[in-house]
Parts: structure tokens; sequence; C-alpha cells
């Protein structure tokens, strides 16, 4: 000790110094070698909104946070994570721009509003569903538990983990204050004049005559389709053919990880070595929790509802005999009969709970139930009825309505809490009891009564061994050589394509893979994922890549094209997916040229050698008769207020004819019933969709609007 104070009291300005140096030091190498965490220039921005940046830690953070808040309802995969990534990304984006465009319009939240959602009379709904402010006798939201929760969190959860959580509800609440304030603007706005409704109404009672020729497109198999008649297509439907956000495909070689016979040999001699040890043990638990991959869980099992094809052999075997090794779901196992009971299929009973906590949170003291409790059985010794009793005393809402009863078979027993299972399962008809109940969902004391226990038969214990069936690190390492061989002998796109061509590896292709991705469609979810999106947009098109590890496979990868923002480019691609709607507009134009100048319908049918048709009683809102076909121009044509009756139409393109119509009636729908009640649910129905669908519109617009610029090496 006194050599330390020594060293405190003597050396201090110089050990500072030594640090500062060290400091200085570890700063400047970081600039010279460019990894500076943007103090002197690197990127450190996740993505860029409009030139501002969101910088990763703060995106990380949100990324954190929302893994508390869903990881306490659900385990977290990678497929989840991946979710949760993308998820926080953009809501980031989300509210940026929303605070842009709130600031402009003098837009804000203030504290006191902040408060009002999280501890006034009526919150936010995220605030309202939370578990923990439910008054269980009114099963409605209890504000002033808001405040106790926060007093009593450290007993309630010492862990730390509901804390955490509800300080991460507290702060999602706030993010989302300013984005539902500033689309509640838009949602108060919408109105629909009714007016536009009888209109409506009016247009969609319309109804028509017509005669038509229809004239199917000819010299399918002459028409030569040149880059002019793509490129007047995409020019004219250039909004259909624009991206919005630039992408990346790829092309990949999989080496699937998939067991050896060695793997195999190992599972199997693994079980073989303990199978007479396991036939004559007696502590059946100790021994597989001491050899199985899968821990010891004592259950019994009917073999109506044993789903396995080994059934009949299991069920076939006699008390602590042992069967297999068999293979089943990707598990060799050994199987040992434990013990034969009966039990009955199903079990009908009723009864009164009283709890003393639920998920963590104390409700009433062990002393206060026990009275409640007991209060509820000298109410039914008094006369009182069950159903009388249960709506009086029971905190179980799902089986009020049903006087306390529930029949569970006995498939569901594992799902019961084990002290209510035992009860009602090993005990018969007519049995009545005080069970007390302690678990992680809730505590508390049930009244439970036996009403019937039919279909008494055999159950069986099985005590299980299990080995997963998984690829060894021989196996991984001879794979991983095969990928890597593949990726050094196949280094040029020539050589990667020439090797799929050839048939001697697969090769798989994904498309539409955005810089700001956290998953690639065929290859699934992972970290591993986005090293892949960062080399694939940090890499030229045909560049082949280094081996890549994924969870069950390795993969080589071919940058196989990438598509910028824009007009989409005429490649085969593109070519391939339009082709057959310039073919049909470049037939339907010489089709209708060969009926230049006639002015009849008798004229086209005599040339055509199609027959005049009519079709008759069709409304305005309907595109499809059953005499027309699809064919929403040829409606749109009928109904316009410019057509005249009695006269031809000019061609009008289909699907795949040409139409030529005379309408020879015009009329409302004689049983028409266009009341005012029914005005009024057309108008609030219609903005009620108005204000559904604008929800989600506004915020896409924004980001449709905005310059976004994603910087791939830091998601």
């Amino acid at each position: 000790m006194s050599v330390i104070q020594k060293i405190r009291t003597k050396y201090a300005k110089l050990a500072g110094g030594v640090i500062a140096f060290a400091l200085v030091a570890f700063i400047l190498t970081d600039f010279l070698t460019g990894n500076n965490g943007g103090l002197f220039g690197r990127d450190d921005s996740a993505v860029k909104v409009n030139g501002d940046k969101i910088d990763f830690i703060e995106y990380n953070t949100r990324v954190q946070a929302y893994e508390t808040l869903y990881g306490a309802s659900q385990e977290l995969d990678e497929n989840m994570r991946a979710q949760l990534r993308e998820q926080a990304l953009q809501d980031l984006i989300k509210e940026k721009l929303i605070r842009e465009e709130a600031e402009k319009i003098g837009l804000t939240v203030t504290k006191k509003e902040e408060n009002e959602m999280i501890y006034g009379q009526d919150p936010d709904q995220a605030v309202k569903t939370y578990q923990a402010f439910t008054n269980p006798e009114t099963n409605r939201f209890d504000p002033q538990r808001v405040k106790l929760f926060e007093q009593q969190i450290d007993q309630i959860d010492p862990s730390g983990r509901a804390k955490a959580h509800w300080e991460e509800m507290k702060k999602y609440v706030v993010y989302n204050a300013l984005p539902k304030k500033y689309n509640m603007l838009f949602n108060n706005s919408v109105y629909v004049p009714k007016y536009l409704i009888e209109a409506r109404l009016e247009r969609e009672e319309q109804m028509a005559n017509i005669d038509f020729v229809s004239i199917p497109y000819d010299g399918n198999d002459k028409v030569e389709l040149t880059d002019e008649d793509y490129k007047d297509y995409v020019n004219k439907h250039k909004k259909e053919y624009t991206i919005q956000v630039a992408s990346r495909s790829i092309e990949y070689v999989p080496f699937n990880l998939l067991p050896s016979k060695e793997d195999t040999a190992r599972a199997l001699d693994a079980l073989v070595a303990v199978k007479d040890d396991f036939t004559d043990t007696k502590d059946n638990e100790s021994f597989v929790n001491r050899n199985s991959d899968v821990s010891y869980r004592e259950n019994y099992v009917k073999k109506a509802t044993f789903l396995s094809p080994y059934s009949d052999s299991l069920f076939g075997l006699k008390e602590g005999e042992v069967y297999g090794p068999y293979f089943e779901r990707d598990n060799y196992k050994l199987t040992k009969l434990v013990d034969v009971k009966q039990y009955p299929d199903s079990v009908k009973c009723r009864h009164i709970l009283v709890k003393t906590a639920d998920r963590g949170r104390e409700i009433l003291s062990d002393s206060l139930a026990k009275l409640k409790i007991d209060s509820a059985i000298a109410a039914l010794k008094a006369g009182a009825t069950f159903a009388e009793v249960v709506q009086k005393y029971s905190e179980d809402d799902g089986s009020k309505n049903t006087a306390g009863e529930y029949t569970f078979a006995f498939q569901q027993r594992p799902n019961l809490s084990k002290e209510f299972g035992d009860f009602i399962f090993e005990n018969r008809k007519g049995d009545k009891e005080t069970v007390k109940v302690e678990n992680s969902n809730y505590s508390g004391y049930h009244y439970i009564e036996i009403l019937n226990q039919p279909g008494l038969s055999n159950a069986y214990s099985f005590a299980t061994i299990e080995k997963a069936l998984y690829p060894g690190e021989n196996t991984e390492n001879n794979v991983f050589a095969q990928a890597s061989e593949f990726a050094a002998s196949h280094s040029t796109a020539a050589a990667f394509d020439s090797a799929g061509k050839s048939g001697l590896v697969q090769r798989r292709f994904a498309e539409n893979i955005k810089v700001n991705d956290f998953s690639i469609q065929g290859l699934g979810s992972s970290n591993e994922i986005r090293q892949i999106i960062q080399w694939l947009y940090n890499s030229e098109v045909g560049a082949i890549s280094q081996v890549f590890s994924l969870s069950d496979k390795y993969v080589v990868i071919k940058n196989a094209g990438k598509k910028e923002k824009g007009l989409m480019p005429l490649d085969d691609n593109l070519k391939a997916n339009i082709e057959s709607d310039v073919r049909n507009k470049k037939l339907a134009d010489q089709t209708i040229q060969k009926y230049n100048g006639k002015s009849t319908l008798a004229a086209v049918s005599e040339a055509s050698g199609q027959e005049i048709k009519k079709a008759d009683s069709f409304r305005a809102n309907s595109s499809f008769t059953g005499d027309l076909g699809f064919a929403p121009k040829v409606v749109g044509y009928t109904f316009s207020k410019s057509t005249q009756l009695n006269t031809m139409s000019p061609a009008i393109q289909g699907q795949g004819s040409i139409y030529y119509v005379v309408p020879t009636a015009v009329f409302q729908d004689p049983y028409r019933n266009t009341d005012s009640a029914l005005i009024n649910r057309e108008q609030i129905m219609m903005q009620s969709q108005i204000k559904n669908a604008m929800s989600g519109t506004i915020t896409e617009q924004l980001i449709k609007n905005a310059d976004v610029d994603y910087n791939v090496d830091n998601l």
C-alpha cells in the first residue's frame, strides 16, 4: 500500500503527462490510419438526410433500445434483429424529416404534452396497454399505477430488466410524439363534401347499352421489335419504369454445410456407447442430463396424440427397455420407457382465482389473498352458485362467462401451471381443493373442483437422450477449402459464368438489394449479410468476392449488376419484362391502320370478318362485363361526357383486341336508392379510407422527395 501511495504523490504529474501523450498518440495514429471516428473527416454517419447526418452512435443506440423493447416479450432471432435494425434506421429518417417540416410551420411537442403522454389520464396508447398499469378489478388502464410502478420497480424486478424496458418505452413514446402530431394535422384536415359522394353514386348508378366489334390483334409472329420501339414505350411510361432507390444484384455459388458420414458416426457412436448403461440406470433424469444435448423433461403422453413415425416401436416397449438409436428431426435419439399410468383424455373443471402477483407485479399480499379465496369458499358453502362467486371473486376474466369452467385435453397439461395440472389430472371427479400457484406469469390461489374426467387410458413416460446431427470441425474445414479453391480458380466474371453454365456448381441469383437492406433473398438475415452488402456496394460490376461465411453455408459472390436512381436502362432484363406490352402496342397500331377510314360498325365488321355484338345494361363502375370481357377503356369511353350516342368511337386498344364501339343508350339504374343515410355512410367510410391511406403516404412522400444517402460501411 505504501508503494502505491508513494507513486500517487511523487509521480502524479509524470503519470498525467504520460497519459496525455498516449491519448494524443492514439488520436494521431487514428487520424493517420484513417480510423479517426469522424474527428478529422472520416464519415461516421449511418445515413445522411438532405446533407445532415444521423451518426452511427445514434443509430446503434436506437437499435439497442428496440431490442430492449421487443426482446421483453419474445426471443430475438437474427431475422427479427434485422427487422429491428431496419425499423430503427427508417424511424430515425422519418423523425428527422418530420422535424424539418414541423419547424417550418412552428409545430412542437411541449414538455407538458410529453408528460401527459406518459403520466396523464389519457396517455399514449403504448402506455395504456402496458400490462403493469391495468387494474385487475376493472381490466382497464389506471393512471395512478404509473407513478406507483416507478416507485416500486426495483422491488418488483431487482434484475433491472423491467426498469430498462419501461425507460425505453417512455423514450419511444416521446420519439413518436411529433410524427403523430404532424400526421394528425393532415388527418384532421380530411373532409369529403357530400356533393362528391352524390356525384360518385350517381355515376356508379349509370348504365349503358352498346353495339361493338372486337378485332383480335393480327400478325403476332410477324412483328419485329426494335430498340426504338422499346425506348418509345419506356418514355411514355416513365413513372412505371423510374427507379426510386438504387439497388444491386448478385449471382452466388453456395457451398452448403451438411453433416458428413464422420459427423453421423460421431452422433451414433455416442449413443451406442451409453445404451447399455441407459438401460440399467435408475436415475433417468441425471443420466439424460449428463449425456443428452436436450435436457430431461418429465411428461406423460398418449399414443393417439403422439406424432412420430416411431410411435409403434416406442409404445411397444416394456418398462425399462430402450429403443434406438433412431433419427428424427435432425437428432439421433435413444428412448427409454420409464413408466405407464392411466390418465383421462380430458378434464372438465371449474375454478376461482385470486392473484397475489401478475408478471412480477404484486397485486395482493399472500395473507389477504388467502382470506379472499377463503371468503369465496365460504360463500359457496352458504349456498351461492359457483357462477355468482366467480363473478364476485375470481380474477380470471377468461372464465367469467363460463362460470369458471374449463375443459383441458390431456396433451395440454404441459402448458398449464404445474400445481394446477397436477391437481386436475392426478385426482378424481368430485375432488375439490385450494391450490397455491407460483410461476413467472402469475402467483396466487386457485379453488378448483373437478367436474368430469372422460376417456381413462394408458399414458407413457419416456426418457430420451438426443445427439444433434451437425457438421463437425473437419466437415466445416473441408467445405471451406472447396469454397476457397473455387474462389481462387474462378476469380474473374468469365470464369465464374463458365463454371455456372457448365453445371459444375449451383448458381443462384438475388436482385433488388438496397444499400440499407439487412437481408438477402435466399441467404437470410445475419450480421454477415451486412458484410456481403458492404462488399457489394464497394466493388465493381463483375467483381468476384472472397469466401463469405454464413450460418449454414459458405458463399462466393459475383457482383452481377447495379441499378441507379432514374429511368431504367434499356437492358435485356427490362426488354424481357416489357416485351409483351411493346408487342401489343405495335400490333394494335398495325391493326388500327387496316381500318382507318371506316366510319360505321357495319363497314368495320365487313372488313374484319368480325360480327357486331351487343353489351347491354352494364354499369359505369364496372371494368368487366360478360359480353366485353375486361375492357376498362371501352367502359370509360362509353360513359364519357363527350361521347355521342349512335356514333362510332375511334379505335380503342384492349389487352388482345381493338374495339370499335357505338353507344346506343346511357341511362340511370331504375332501381337506384340513393337516400341520405347511404350518403352519410359513404361519406364517413371515404373519409376513413383517406385518413388510413394518408398515415403512411405522408412519410413515404417525405422520404421519396428527400436526399437520403446511406453509409454502407456503417450499417
